[in-house]
Order: structure tokens, then sequence, then C-alpha cells
């Protein structure tokens, strides 16, 4: 898995370049309706997400991001978020969703329409919140996984298997109340 994946990032640079950006750069952030967004001090968008994979000489070489970050209306996010651009597909906060302070939202995560993010909570890569998911603080999402719709996530709970549409999920690791 190793070899082709490190095949893989090569072609891709090779054809599309290495775009390191390591700072907020709104050239990766799309908003549908900048208007109606809420986007407070101290917020970084678009930047890489941290993903590498190890050569033959033990060498950690990037995996380029080409992804961008898009915005629905009506979104707010708080200060001290930052939300990572995606690699392959896009980074996607939906309409109406409101995200704390001090959260990451991690490169291709897909967030749903009217969440509710808690502070300090962590939405990892490619990780997916259908709509009106609600969170509490210090929430982890692992990657890959999918939280379905209507979907209330206690506190301080590590979220690292699907969870069902209209559930409760609490504790480390997260069960279904």
């Amino acid at each position: 898995m190793g070899e082709e994946r490190l095949a893989f990032i090569r072609k891709l640079v090779k054809e599309r370049g290495l775009n390191e950006k390591d700072v907020d750069d709104l050239e990766f952030v799309e908003f549908t309706d900048e208007k109606t967004c809420l986007i407070q001090e101290g917020v970084l968008l678009g930047m890489d997400g941290f993903g590498y994979e190890q050569n033959e000489d033990g060498e950690y070489e990037k995996f380029p991001h080409y992804g961008k970050v898009i915005i629905g209306p009506f979104v707010d996010i708080y200060s001290g978020t930052s939300v990572q651009r995606g690699t392959l597909g896009d980074t996607i906060i939906s309409r109406g969703t409101k995200i704390s302070g001090h959260c990451r939202i991690g490169h291709g995560s897909l967030i749903g329409e009217d969440c509710l993010v808690g502070s300090f909570s962590i939405i990892c890569g490619s990780a997916v919140l259908g709509d009106n998911v609600k969170t509490g603080e210090y929430v982890r999402v692992a990657p890959h996984v999918k939280v379905g719709n209507n979907v209330n996530i206690s506190s301080y709970t590590n979220v690292t298997k699907d969870v069902p549409n209209n559930s409760h999920v609490r504790g480390n690791p997260g069960k279904l109340i």
C-alpha cells in the first residue's frame, strides 16, 4: 500500500505541482454567500492538512492538497478555529452551520446543514457530519467516520465508528445511548 500511495503522490505532484501554503490563504476558500456569514477574527481558512508518506529512504513526502474550503450561507465560525482545505476533493461546511471557537476541521471533511459544533472539537479529515448534528465541547470525530442526521454527541465524546440517524452518542469511545 505504501509504495502505491507514494507513486500516486509523486504522479500528482509531477502533473499538478505542489501548491504549498503555510497560512490562511483565501485563494483556496469559496463562499456561496459571504455576506450572510460570520467569520470571526483569528479563524484560519484554506491551509494544507497534515498528510505524508514515507519514502524508500525513510523520509516523508508531503501529500499535496488541491481542494478548497467551501462555506455555505449563514455559516458562523468563531475565533481560533482552523479549517483545512481538501486533498483531492473539497472541505465543505454547509448552510446554517455554527462552529464555536478553537475547533479543527480536517481536510476533506463534510459538515451538513444546521449543525452546531462545540468549542475545542475536532472533525478529522474525511469525516462526515449529517444535517442537524449537535456536538458538545471537546468532541472528536475520527477520520472517515460518518455521523447521520439529527445526531447529538455529548461533550468529551470520541466518535470512532459510524453513527446512525436520530441517535445520541456519549463516552470514550462513543457509544449509542
